[in-house]
C-alpha cells in the first residue's frame, strides 16, 4: 500500500487515539471483527506485526506532539 495524505490534513483533523496492541489488532483482523474492508485478503504484506507496531508508534508520537502544541498555546 502506498496511500498517503498531506500532514496538513492530519493537522486539521480531529483525531481520537484508540490504542490497541498489534497482537490484539491482528487477532481481531483474523476474527473478522474489523470494519476495515481490506483487512482480510490481499497479499498480507501490510498487516504484519512490525508494520502495525510502527504505525502505533507514529500515532502515539503524533498525539503527544499535538498535546504538547496545545499545552504550549494555552499555558502562555
Amino acid at each position: 500500500m502506498h496511500e498517503t495524505v498531506p500532514d496538513s490534513v492530519l493537522d486539521m483533523a480531529e483525531i481520537e487515539l484508540i490504542d490497541i496492541s498489534p497482537e490484539d489488532l491482528m487477532r481481531r483482523l483474523d476474527e473478522a471483527r474489523s470494519t476495515c474492508p481490506t483487512a482480510r485478503g490481499g497479499d498480507g504484506e501490510f498487516f504484519r506485526e512490525g508494520n502495525l507496531t510502527a504505525l502505533r508508534e507514529m500515532a502515539l508520537r503524533l498525539a503527544a506532539e499535538r498535546v504538547a502544541r496545545m499545552s504550549a498555546t494555552t499555558c502562555r
